[in-house]
């Protein structure tokens, strides 16, 4: 079990000014970049940068909703609800309500299978390893949550590589449960 508590993520200024990006995790290999799991800060509208080949997995973790304007729709990132897109897609964001948080999944979908998933309490149970999602990642949206009786935070992130953990869930804790795999 590895732990990030998100007083130790680093912040990053993006390029475009727009807002601080905290990386979390990320893995690769001699092919490049696998997955990457960070966390940002947006406080400006403006577009997303380009992420070809990545498929991202958007979740506003503070705040929202976010309005991704693509050349064809208009897609919707609301609070704690996982929204999935090509991240080479060209989108603009627009913040109705201001400044948010999120959370961001890249991964390259010919290489790795993802899930993401809320989880929501009251709940207390076994995260098992699995053989088909060797990594699953806990993320604390709400409130705190507890992984083999240790307390955690809103925004503090456990990875766990093929191990099992209790997990305890009060009323109105909830989580981002995020499977990994490679694919082949």
């Amino acid at each position: 079990m590895h732990s990030i508590r998100f007083t130790e993520t680093k912040e990053t200024p993006w390029r475009n000014g727009g807002g601080i990006t905290r990386e979390v995790a990320r893995a690769e290999d001699d092919g490049g970049l696998l997955w990457r799991l960070s966390i940002a800060d947006v406080d400006a509208e403006g577009p997303f940068s380009d992420f070809v080949g990545l498929t991202r997995v958007l979740t506003v973790i503070r705040g929202g909703p976010m309005m991704l304007d693509t050349p064809s729709q208009t897609l919707v990132a609301a609070l704690h609800v996982p929204l999935t897109f090509d991240g080479g897609l060209p989108v603009s964001a627009r913040l109705p309500n201001g400044p948010l948080r999120d959370l961001n999944l890249m991964y390259d979908a010919d290489r790795v299978h993802a899930e993401v998933s809320v989880l929501k309490g009251p709940f207390e149970g076994s995260l098992v390893p699995d053989a088909q999602a060797p990594l699953r990642v806990v993320f604390g949206l709400s409130e705190g949550f507890h992984l083999n009786r240790a307390p955690f935070d809103a925004g503090d992130t456990v990875l766990l590589e093929g191990e099992a953990a209790t997990l305890t869930l009060a009323d109105g804790d909830s989580i981002l449960l995020i499977s990994l795999s490679q694919v082949g």
